[in-house]
């Protein structure tokens, strides 16, 4: 049975993320203190957003059915974004929204 489960992002402030019975929060790293703090409590993912994730470089070889969907995408003006590290791309998702 898993109990818990995180992750940690390192960029310009390293973030752990943390997730169990109680929800998924997210701790920063505090450099002067050398410890973590509680900076994005109760986080959620927006049940409709405006960002897709995917690498087009190979668009020509995509089934149809996805090549529909990016289109479909396109025209509703979603953001694509697409850094190539999939924890990367899902951590900026989960603190956009």
């Amino acid at each position: 049975m898993q109990v818990a489960a995180g992750y940690i992002h390192y960029c310009p402030s390293t973030m752990m993320v943390l997730t169990s019975d109680f929800g998924v929060d997210g701790f920063t790293y505090e450099q002067s203190l050398g410890d973590y703090h509680l900076s994005h409590p109760n986080m959620r993912i927006s049940k409709k957003g405006n960002i897709y994730s995917i690498n087009e470089s190979r668009f020509a070889d995509f089934p149809e059915s996805v090549k529909e969907y990016i289109g479909h995408c396109q025209s509703e003006e979603y953001s694509g974004r697409y850094i190539g590290y999939l924890a990367a791309d899902f951590h900026r998702n989960l603190i956009e929204f």
